[in-house]
């Protein structure tokens, strides 16, 4: 009795090990955006921002992020104390957003395609 109990036992661990995990929905990803969606993009950093937007180098088409300079000095300014704010460009379930490094805003790209970053997948849109 005993023995047919453990032997019971061991072939359930071992059916439950062997069996199929489920997947779940894709896990967010760094991804590239296209060349032809830079202004929007643009534009929905600037819903955010609310102030001009200016892409530095990479600009999000080469690289998984995007730097945006700070806004120029003004008149009576000697020179510029601010610092580019990085944007990594995600992919998750729905679509592609922007998370920005230096806190929590993230910013939803509806209208945008991007790639996944070292991928060949065809690029998707929409939201996350």
């Amino acid at each position: 009795m005993m023995l047919r109990s453990t032997l019971m036992l061991a072939a359930i661990v071992v059916a439950s090990c062997a069996a199929p995990r489920p997947e779940g929905p894709p896990r967010p990803r760094p991804a590239l955006l296209t060349d032809g969606d830079l202004a929007a993009v643009r534009a929905a950093i600037r819903e955010v921002e609310g102030n001009p937007v200016e892409f530095g180098r990479p600009d999000g088409t080469d690289a998984p992020f995007l730097v945006l300079l700070p806004a120029p000095a003004g008149p009576k300014e000697g020179r510029n104390l601010g610092t580019p704010t990085v944007y990594d460009i995600v992919i998750g379930p729905d679509g592609c957003y922007l998370d920005r490094r230096s806190d929590d805003v993230t910013i939803d790209l509806k209208a945008v395609r991007c790639q996944p970053f070292g991928d060949d997948e065809p690029p998707r849109g929409g939201r996350r």
